[in-house]
């Protein structure tokens, strides 16, 4: 513990440190922070919380033909297992139409496989054995044969399909020293639930340099789905979507959706294997009810259940009849609010 007294101890008056403050401010008056938008400041000095843009996509089912080439088998195989568990409730399925159906992303890999890998936890002993903690406690049951079974860097290889990524290689040697540190054995053996299929949520992402709120929606979208802003219409006068939440390892995370309905005749939804991107990203794509949603979306993340649950019931309210626009665009006016907090881990 210093002691200000201590003559190794520099301490500056405080007419310096507010010289020193303002100098900073002044030298980034003109600086744009990729993070919230604002000017001022850059990323690693803004104090908002980490912020991405996506996209939610509805489409309105009127008849058994409308939803025909919705079948997907990989879906259907994780729907009727988990509606076979006690530990869910799933309605019997509604064969009444109109229906809503909403367009929904399944992660490559889980956050925790992910965060676990790149050594995205504190070094701090306590803190840092919480967060790994909840890492294993979300992957799914692979992803821990894995961790048992195969090496880091057969581990890391995998994980980075796209091998010129700048994560694969600058975070590579940082992340293998704090794996190598950990006894994966025992953390893996002292780990409690296991699902046995990754994430499920909407296109989202952070945006680039000098990138629209917007663009980066839509960039993000067609990255993660194969949907240009061709493929749908927004709805107009309907605010942005927010879902807030602080996540187990103290980060306020921020995700901003636009309201979208798809156009007639698209094509349904597929996994491009020769799409870096996407492939790098997501395993699988389509269309879901509400109940479906609710069935698969992981019972800590409260706060996107929360969104779609409302989003539902917002739509159903508009009875029909929707005022779309090919551009966003809101009149501020009274309407949906949707922004949710709630203590959960981050979600996709």
């Amino acid at each position: 513990m210093y002691n200000e007294s201590d003559s190794n101890f520099i301490c500056l008056p405080s007419e310096v440190l507010a010289y020193y403050n303002l100098k900073k401010v002044s030298k980034y008056r003109n600086v744009y922070c990729v993070n919230c938008g604002e000017k001022g400041h850059i990323i690693r000095d803004c104090n908002g919380p980490i912020t991405s843009f996506g996209i939610i996509a509805f489409k309105v089912v009127n008849c058994p033909e409308d939803e025909e080439y919705d079948k997907n088998a990989a879906l259907d195989d994780i729907i009727v297992q988990q509606s076979g568990s006690e530990k869910y409730y799933f309605p019997k399925y509604n064969n009444e139409y109109p229906k809503i159906k909403f367009l929904m992303i399944q992660r490559k890999d889980t956050m925790g496989y992910t965060d676990f890998v790149r050594g995205k936890y504190t070094n701090s002993e306590t803190l840092g054995e919480e967060i790994i903690k909840v890492c294993l406690n979300e992957m799914t049951r692979q992803e821990k044969k894995n961790l048992l079974t195969k090496t880091f860097d057969q581990i890391w290889s995998e994980l980075w399909i796209n091998h010129d990524s700048k994560c694969f290689k600058n975070e590579y040697e940082h992340a293998k020293k704090k794996y190598l540190q950990l006894d994966i054995q025992k953390l893996v053996k002292s780990s409690h639930s296991s699902f046995d299929f990754q994430e499920f949520g909407f296109p989202k992402g952070r945006r680039n340099m000098k990138e629209t709120n917007i663009s980066c929606a839509e960039r993000e979208f067609y990255e993660e789905t194969g949907y240009d802003n061709t493929s749908y219409d927004f709805i107009k006068n309907y605010p942005t979507i927010q879902e807030e939440f602080v996540g187990t390892n103290g980060v306020h995370y921020r995700h901003i959706y636009y309201l979208v309905k798809m156009k007639q005749n698209v094509s349904p939804p597929k996994i491009d294997t020769t799409n870096k991107i996407q492939t790098g990203e997501v395993q699988n794509i389509g269309w879901l009810t509400l109940d479906e949603c609710m069935l698969l979306i992981r019972p800590y993340d409260t706060a996107k259940k929360s969104v779609i649950r409302n989003v539902y019931y917002d739509i159903l309210q508009m009875k029909n009849n929707f005022v779309c626009s090919n551009f966003y665009y809101s009149n501020n006016k009274r309407g949906f609010n949707g922004s949710y907090s709630t203590q959960c881990r981050n979600s996709l």
